[in-house]
């Protein structure tokens, strides 16, 4: 992430328009030992550009319900696609282009929002949150702390449940402890001083 925030920012480089992009010179330009998922987005007007590899995801929700879902880039159960020093991204990247509509909420999020909370949980608390007027950093809050607070049940149904029991290991019950990283989003109309 590091290298794509010095591509972006650095006013010697030639602009990038599309994540793939951002992500393959990224990748390419990386001195870091490691590995990791990614998940680059941009907005463009109306219309969301998304790059993805691994299970880090987005979910955006129109209306209460989820409009659009990002695919987990897997190799099997519980081993998410990571890149590294060396590789080369392009076949990897799962893109989307979504067009947005104001008031519509972008929740971009690390696996351990997802494994440990279902779409339906996560619009359901969007759409009561944002009935309270709270600010998307608060829902932001919120959201990586109910998933904290099932990731440590070995009692609730969860995503990474339900996905263990169909790679075959059955009796796998309750949350799955892991990094929570949560980014929530309301799209709003540019008002009019913001464009001068």
């Amino acid at each position: 992430m590091e290298n794509c925030e010095k591509i972006v920012l650095d006013p010697k480089s030639a602009p990038v328009i599309k994540p793939k992009e951002l992500l393959i010179r990224s990748a390419a330009e990386s001195q870091s030992p490691g590995s990791s998922t990614v998940l680059v987005a941009y907005f463009d007007g109306q219309v969301l550009h998304v790059a993805n590899i691994g299970d880090s995801g987005l979910i955006v929700i129109r209306n209460g319900a989820v409009l659009k879902r990002s695919s987990s880039i897997v190799y099997d159960f519980n081993f998410r696609l990571q890149i590294k020093r060396g590789d080369n991204p392009s076949d990897f990247i799962e893109c989307y282009k979504i067009d947005l509509d104001e008031g519509d909420v972008i929740v971009t999020a690390t696996d351990g929002l997802f494994d440990n909370l279902y779409e339906l949980e996560i619009a359901s608390a969007i759409s009561e949150s944002l009935q309270t007027s709270l600010e998307p950093q608060d829902i932001a809050v919120y959201l990586a702390t109910r998933a904290q607070e099932v990731g440590q049940s070995t009692r609730a149904r969860t995503p990474f449940a339900d996905a263990a029991q169909a790679a075959g290991y059955v009796g796998c019950t309750g949350g799955k402890l892991d990094d929570v990283t949560v980014i929530v989003s309301l799209v709003q109309r540019r008002s009019s001083s913001d464009s001068q």
